[in-house]
């Protein structure tokens, strides 16, 4: 009688969840505006894998369910996995790395104390031409002295082994840095880089709790008031880059994954290098556990992406990102 009850309930579930992911990617004809919803959905993936591998276990036929789901949602699912290119570019190019380095451990979250000198050497043997630092402290800061031009400010900097012709701030609406951004000069050629670290939610699994009435109202207008004040971020940067003429990459902490709104916002302007020639998950942060891709690096359109990878290095709560790209 239990095993009676149990098959339906897992079956309902399991539809229930895949019925979810499919509307939260936009994929049931309709749109579906859940912003705190979409914070959940690769758990909401994970979830629905480990139905899809019980199934398989039990040899039982909702394991097709999953299937269906995949053939809904191919494209999104390149947001989240991406199969390894057979093909290796060798052009040379600029390379760029974003790297958010959690104020080179100057509080001293890791054991480690030689965190900054850790990154440097780090750095130093990948030498890519530009690097995006966000949470950097001028006070911590390794020398690295192979890059020779920099530009930093509130908590974002910009370091780069050629002249950078021009730099400043991108200006929200409430008068705060969104962004900051460089003009290189690279082989003849000029590049505008956009470095962003977006609004954290400050998220705790040590502390949050959605079992707790009064906490879990105050995570919800936590979590509100920084989608807030992504979307303001994000507004701020594009009417910044309507008037630039230069081609245009942007390095960026999102704090969000690539099913929110503003991924979606970046995305309609720029390419997420990733989805052209990542690997694998592509996680740069774990919360609680569960792997997230959260900093992104996007290119203009014109230009040619050669490579994308991301680093296992454990100097910072984020893994490294870098790019290799060509300026038309």
């Amino acid at each position: 009688m239990r095993k009676k009850i149990l098959y339906p309930f897992l079956i309902s579930v399991n539809f229930g969840a895949l019925l979810l992911q499919l509307a939260l990617s936009q994929r049931l004809g309709f749109a579906v505006h859940a912003p705190l919803m979409t914070l959940f959905l690769p758990i909401i993936f994970l979830f629905n894998c480990g139905f899809f591998i019980y199934w398989i276990i039990r040899f039982r036929w909702p394991f097709l369910l999953f299937f269906g789901m995949l053939l809904l949602s191919y494209n999104q699912l390149g947001l989240l996995y991406q199969r390894a290119s057979p093909r290796i570019e060798t052009s040379p190019g600029i390379e760029v790395m974003s790297y958010n380095v959690r104020l080179f451990n100057r509080y001293g979250w890791l054991s480690n104390t030689d965190i900054a000198q850790e990154i440097e050497n780090f750095i130093q043997r990948k030498f890519p031409h530009v690097v995006c630092f966000q949470e950097f402290s001028q006070k911590a800061a390794p020398r690295l002295q192979s890059f020779p031009h920099r530009f930093s400010t509130d908590g974002l900097a910009v370091y780069s082994r050629y002249p950078i012709l021009n730099q400043g701030k991108v200006i929200g609406g409430d008068q705060s840095v969104a962004a900051i951004y460089t003009d290189i000069e690279y082989q003849g050629d000029t590049l505008r880089v956009y470095n962003m670290h977006m609004e954290s939610f400050r998220l705790n699994h040590q502390t949050d709790s959605l079992l707790d009435t009064d906490q879990t109202l105050r995570l919800r207008k936590r979590l509100l008031t920084a989608l807030d004040r992504q979307q303001q971020q994000l507004e701020a940067l594009v009417a910044f880059d309507q008037k630039n003429t230069l081609p245009s990459l942007v390095c960026v902490d999102l704090n969000n994954n690539a099913f929110s709104e503003v991924y979606q916002g970046l995305a309609s302007r720029w390419i997420d290098v990733y989805t052209q020639k990542g690997s694998g998950l592509g996680a740069t942060y774990s919360l609680a556990g569960i792997p997230m891709r959260i900093d992104f690096i996007f290119a203009d359109s014109q230009m040619k992406i050669l490579h994308f990878e991301r680093f296992r290095e454990q100097f910072s709560d984020h893994q490294p990102i870098m790019a290799r790209l060509q300026i038309p």
